[in-house]
């Protein structure tokens, strides 16, 4: 991890002026992991989802991370047992990556194509250049690839498949500001999203696959947390079910800097039951200013806790001078 942050590259190519992302409508999918047998299933299970988020009215539309991971149900006993002894997780997304890459690339474009929206179609764990990455993808309103992100802080278990961690950070300007799309783990370190600030990124999206069970508390500390200390609207789409001996959890949900909720949340949409399909849809502010840790972000994020704290108690907040 301390070897990623310190070889994170930025990496932008020069960007429009930003249109930046008020009156914008999001959508953050919530999507079942499960083994697909086919193609077509895969295409239909993320069609019908994408069809939800359209119907809410949204133009920029976020799936979770490891959305073509099901994909690998097409694999003889892969679902119950995962990979055969002696083969690593790794060599079975090669050997069945050009078949997901065409599936899961083909349906997305397609679908963004269709609705004339902007997605961002989750990842994907492909090869390339000789290893296997855990890629995002972004999809502009024509259906054409606007851009491929690579998980840049891997799990533990990622690391021990064999999965290779990217080191550049990417802004693509969209019709709904400029966008950056750190992959789950990404957001648990505010170094990513303070390059992602100084890249020019208005709007951050953040496909994740959460293997834990599901705390509000937990939920808070990476994508919520990253809206707040670096001004972003936060896009957190999350995978849930289980696969292979894998399980993962909800909820996903838009986040924005506290004062630029209706509540002092920080929550501007969520999905309710973290393990159930659904969509999560919210009008995006524009981004504010990177607060960091200033006097009155802490005094908000006090008296956020201090109400909200489950075992209820109330501590005061201390003086911030």
């Amino acid at each position: 991890m301390v070897k990623a942050i310190l070889t994170l590259r930025a990496r932008v190519g020069r960007l429009p002026p930003g249109t930046g992302t008020g009156g914008t409508k999001a959508a953050v999918v919530q999507m079942r992991l499960q083994a697909h047998r086919s193609g077509d299933a895969f295409a239909a299970q993320v069609s019908r989802l994408c069809q939800l988020a359209v119907d809410r009215g949204a133009g920029l539309i976020v799936f979770p991370e490891d959305t073509a991971t099901g994909l690998l149900g097409m694999l003889p006993g892969f679902e119950a047992k995962g990979p055969p002894s002696g083969v690593s997780v790794a060599d079975v997304f090669a050997f069945a990556g050009p078949y997901v890459a065409r599936v899961y690339l083909t349906a997305f474009s397609r679908l963004a194509a269709r609705h004339r929206v902007t997605i961002v179609a989750g990842t994907a764990l492909l090869p390339r250049a000789g290893r296997v990455y855990n890629l995002a993808h972004v999809f502009g309103p024509d259906g054409a690839l606007l851009g491929v992100q690579p998980k840049i802080h891997l799990f533990p278990y990622e690391a021990a498949w064999g999965i290779a961690a990217g080191e550049d950070l990417a802004v693509w300007p969209t019709g709904h500001g400029r966008l950056a799309v750190p992959v789950c783990m990404d957001a648990t370190y505010f170094e990513t999203f303070r390059v992602a600030r100084a890249l020019g990124a208005e709007v951050a999206a953040v496909p994740s696959a959460d293997p834990d069970t599901y705390n509000v508390w937990k939920k808070r500390r990476g994508a919520w947390a990253r809206a707040q200390d670096s001004g972003l609207p936060v896009l957190n789409a999350c995978l849930f079910g289980e696969l292979a001996g894998i399980r993962v959890t909800g909820a996903s949900a838009c986040y924005a800097p506290l004062a630029a909720t209706a509540d002092g949340s920080g929550v501007l949409a969520e999905v309710a039951d973290p393990d159930a399909e659904g969509v999560a849809v919210a009008e995006l502010p524009r981004p504010g200013p990177a607060p960091g840790a200033t006097p009155d972000l802490l005094r908000d994020l006090g008296h956020l806790y201090g109400a909200e704290c489950p075992s209820g108690r109330r501590d005061p907040v201390p003086p911030v001078v």
